[in-house]
């Protein structure tokens, strides 16, 4: 019995280390520089730069968020917008990415970063196609500026929208 115990336990701090080394990892990953990365297939969203770099930093960034790698995405638009700063669909993307998904509601500091981004692409917006604006125009009514507003019943509320269009088609 106390064999099968220490095997129990043994086999679940095996388990969890790779789990805890990851935060780890995922802290420090933090102060690395933003590469482009390979592997993550050719998706490609034209947005209103002239700056090539930018543009493939916005791409990784959209392929990241489909790969659940929020972070790194956030990472890659803002290097996107280092690099053009007049990239309002940079902002965009860091609003995307660092605002609730599936799998993280995300907390009130994180719906305040997503607020701040949108904002600035707002601002940057006039100088933008008309699709861009369009994404913009739509990712700012998730992210209310009241502070006051309940902020996880807008993301339902766009999500319920969303899901009642789906089922329409």
């Amino acid at each position: 019995m106390i064999r099968r115990l220490t095997i129990l336990c043994a086999l679940g701090m095996a388990l969890c280390g790779p789990g805890v080394a990851q935060e780890h990892e995922h802290a420090a990953s933090k102060g690395k520089t933003v590469t482009l990365m390979s592997g993550l297939c050719n998706w490609h969203h034209p947005v209103s730069t002239k700056n090539a770099q930018a543009q493939a930093f916005f791409d990784q960034g959209l392929r990241l968020i489909y790969a659940f790698n929020h972070d790194e995405a956030a990472r890659s638009f803002q290097h996107a917008a280092e690099l053009d700063p007049k990239l309002a669909m940079a902002y965009w993307g860091v609003a995307e990415a660092v605002g609730p998904n599936y799998n993280d509601p995300a907390s009130d500091e994180r719906f305040v970063q997503a607020h701040t981004a949108i904002e600035k692409a707002s601002s940057l917006a006039e100088g933008a196609s008309a699709s861009d604006r369009a994404y913009i125009a739509a990712l700012a009514k998730r992210f209310p500026g009241d502070a006051n507003a309940d902020r996880r019943a807008a993301f339902r509320t766009i999500w319920t929208r969303r899901h009642c269009l789906r089922k329409r088609e």
